[in-house]
């Protein structure tokens, strides 16, 4: 198993050294609204296309050791890019860039935090591969909500379809997803209180050895203006 892990790195370095029309980043679903907003004003600054490729964190992991030709990793957490580095699949360390935050969303009720108790459809994104799957999870266990209800999704990205063609009477999605221009105005949404699950603290991890390219679209991610587009998603960044 690690000499197939060798040969398919090899492979990645080689993709990555190639010069390239644009990078590819995948993106966990709770960022990609977010992220075409980033990779506009990254290419107004560096002329670099980026393509957007987005799934849970957990498949997105799956396919980069399966070879998948990605550039840069954005995960909704911190432990599946340090599963790609730990795997040898990169050659630096990942690091945090941003903290979700975790809502309750419903386009049928105006407090959801109310109906929580008495909902018969809940939706998630699947907790085994979606870390903000996984947060809603511990929230339920927190508040003594049984399981027996809930509707899982692959990601957040089809749990918020659950949500907003009424599936589910209401669900758990990020701030992210409620702050989305797409979505902003549709039904309403209640801020869970960061007591009641772990910290969403989202990594990026290059895949490969760094090409200038790479190195340019993680650096930038970690200035202002990339920072204001962060908050003004409803996420954490450090200033």
């Amino acid at each position: 198993m690690k000499a197939a892990y060798s040969i398919l790195f090899l492979l990645l370095i080689s993709c990555s050294s190639l010069s390239k029309d644009k990078l590819i980043i995948a993106v966990s679903a709770n960022m990609s609204s977010t992220a075409r907003d980033l990779i506009k004003i990254f290419k107004e600054e560096t002329g670099i296309d980026c393509e957007l490729v987005v799934s849970s964190s957990g498949k997105i992991a799956s396919q980069i050791m399966h070879g998948a030709p990605y550039d840069i990793f954005l995960a909704a957490d911190t432990s599946y890019p340090e599963i790609i580095f730990q795997n040898g699949f990169s050659t630096q360390s990942p690091k945090i860039y941003a903290q979700g935050q975790l809502v309750l969303w419903s386009v049928q009720v105006k407090e959801p935090l109310e109906e929580l108790k008495k909902a018969s459809h809940i939706a998630i994104a699947n907790p085994e591969i979606a870390p903000y799957g996984r947060a809603a999870l511990e929230v339920l266990v927190q508040l003594q909500i049984p399981e027996n209800n809930l509707v899982y999704g692959e990601s957040i990205a089809q749990t918020n379809q659950f949500i907003e063609t009424g599936s589910a009477s209401l669900g758990f999605t990020s701030l992210s997803t409620v702050l989305s221009n797409s979505l902003s105005n549709l039904g309403h949404w209640e801020l869970i209180a960061d007591s009641l699950y772990q910290p969403i603290y989202q990594g990026i991890v290059m895949i490969g050895e760094p090409s200038t390219e790479q190195k340019s679209f993680y650096d930038f991610l970690f200035k202002s203006k990339a920072k204001e587009v962060l908050k003004s998603y409803g996420y954490k960044v450090n200033e």
